[in-house]
């Protein structure tokens, strides 16, 4: 599976966008946060396998959503 700059650069923003670490990534994928890394640079490949369960885990994450309390006083 070939993954151009284009996409790792989407994939980069949408993990910032929803505050994902790589080091939870690599947790997931059971590899070193280094290798995920250098893939997400452009830098190093990933197996298959390893790529399209990192895209699954970066698209399944839901953004936090920040919700503030509200004491109505009378």
């Amino acid at each position: 599976m070939v993954v151009d700059r284009n996409e790792r650069f989407n994939l980069l923003m949408e993990m910032k966008r929803k505050e994902i670490k790589v080091k939870d990534i690599a947790n997931y994928l059971g590899c070193s946060s280094a290798l995920v890394s250098l893939f997400l640079r452009d830098k190093g490949n990933m197996s298959e396998d390893k790529i399209i369960r990192l895209k699954e885990y970066i698209k399944s994450k839901h953004e936090y959503e920040y919700i503030t309390n509200r004491v109505i006083v009378k």
